[in-house]
């Protein structure tokens, strides 16, 4: 059990606060109320801040109070009897205070307060090391990959100096960095950085190239990649010890993979039909309209792509991005045009029902007075506890730069709060920068 102890003794100026007698006896019982109590069971409002040496009291579930055992008064001791000590907790069911032979108590608490307490500071350790993993490709035609602490926003620099576009996430361990990069004329491989001896292993070294590298069991890498068969893009189960390749949902010849996730052995993804991907495509090209939208499903499936099971469908543009919340009960998805919503943002969707729920659009956006953002990028995580929101974003009146190979907006790492719906800067690069990747350890 854990203990707090509260001595009273004469030089009390610093803990304790002297009331007259009437005023404690009107807001507790005194002592001599105590011990005449029937059955040594009463009813108090807080912890008694004095009781005769020895005395050991206990609360029962209602948080009555029982003497266990009677002290013995010392008369030899000069103790004020009616000072209140500050800092006494709040009374619990079952707690148990034994009174030390200055008559002061000794708090131990039930079990559930330590493992609430420990629960508490193991949430808050958590806290610390909910990392940002921020891929991004800045206006010298370099691209890095910097983990930034969602908490102290401390950040370090994982990958750098680089000359592809690059992504990454961390291992469940937080031991390495899986990441994609592309060197020289090969096109992009599958890369793995130990972060405690910053030794670089090269996992894939096929000439098909690859996207969207995750961790996975330690053992294996999921990455997305083209089907030599059908040349669809399909997600690929990759071991890191042989180099084997499973290509999952290889049986179905015309569904791709737009985008998905890896956690807890656990795969959430984002496909379409290649056909009728084509087709808008092509009808776009003819008639000089825009683009389409087009249906989108979303999949479950187990990290070795059995039990596939279809979680809803989304009519959009586009999905840019596709991420699991800490549990995998829900997906965090980027989506233009979803829907009845018809407009560009981030929506939430339920694993169990299927169900839509937008977070944060670009119209919420500009009905924000003084928003410091004009528009939302394409990716987004969730925190541990489902409040914060992270996000790329364009800041507020932000002009079109050259990042070497193109013009674009820059973009930094915001969060919105959907309690207080605030949104806050959380990350920003010495220079503009194009933000490729953003993933979350937690």
């Amino acid at each position: 059990m854990k203990k707090i102890k509260c001595k009273i003794l004469c030089i009390t100026a610093l803990l304790c606060i002297t009331q007259s007698v009437s005023a404690f006896a009107a807001g507790n019982n005194t002592v001599k109320d105590l011990s005449a109590s029937s059955n040594n069971v009463t009813k108090v409002q807080q912890i008694p801040n004095y009781m005769p040496p020895g005395t050991v009291i206990k609360f029962d579930e209602n948080k009555n109070m029982k003497i266990v055992r009677e002290g013995k008064e010392n008369k030899s001791l000069k103790v004020d009897k009616n000072a209140v000590c500050e800092g006494l907790p709040d009374i619990e069911p079952n707690m148990v205070v034994v009174y030390d032979a200055l008559g002061g108590p000794i708090i131990e608490f039930p079990k559930n307060h330590i493992e609430k307490e420990n629960n508490l500071s193991a949430d808050t350790d958590e806290a610390k090391t909910e990392d940002l993993i921020v891929s991004l490709y800045d206006t010298d035609g370099k691209s890095n990959i910097t983990k930034v602490n969602t908490l102290s926003k401390e950040e370090s620099t994982l990958v750098s100096n680089r000359e592809a576009w690059l992504s990454g996430n961390l291992s469940k361990d937080k031991n390495s960095l899986v990441y994609m990069d592309a060197i020289g004329e090969e096109p992009w491989q599958v890369f793995s950085l130990d972060l405690k001896s910053n030794k670089t292993c090269k996992i894939t070294n096929d000439k098909v190239g690859k996207f969207n590298g995750k961790a996975g069991d330690g053992k294996t890498v999921y990455v997305e990649t083209l089907d030599r068969v059908s040349a669809l893009a399909k997600i690929a189960k990759v071991n890191i010890e042989n180099k084997s390749v499973k290509i999952l949902d290889s049986e179905d010849e015309d569904r791709s993979v737009q985008a998905y996730d890896y956690r807890n052995d656990k795969i959430i993804a984002a496909m379409f039909s290649n056909s009728e991907n084509n087709k808008r495509i092509d009808e776009a090209n003819n008639t000089n309209i825009p683009i389409k939208p087009i249906e989108y499903t979303i999949y479950e499936m187990n990290g070795d792509g059995s039990n596939q099971r279809k979680v809803a469908s989304i009519n959009a543009s586009r999905i840019g991005s596709i991420s699991y919340n800490y549990d995998c009960k829900k997906a965090i998805i980027h989506e233009n045009d979803i829907n009845d919503f018809k407009c560009n943002g981030i929506y939430e969707v339920s694993i169990d029902t299927g169900d839509i729920t937008p977070l944060l659009t670009n119209k919420m956006i500009n009905e924000q007075k003084d928003s410091i953002i004009s528009e939302i990028g394409e990716n987004s995580v969730i925190s541990k506890d489902g409040n914060l929101l992270y996000f790329t974003a364009i800041p507020k009146n932000a002009e079109e730069i050259d990042f070497s190979c193109m013009t674009s907006y820059p973009k930094r790492i915001y969060s919105y709060n959907l309690s207080t719906h605030e949104i806050n800067e959380v990350y920003k690069y010495k220079t503009p920068m194009v933000i490729t990747d953003l993933t979350i350890s937690y």
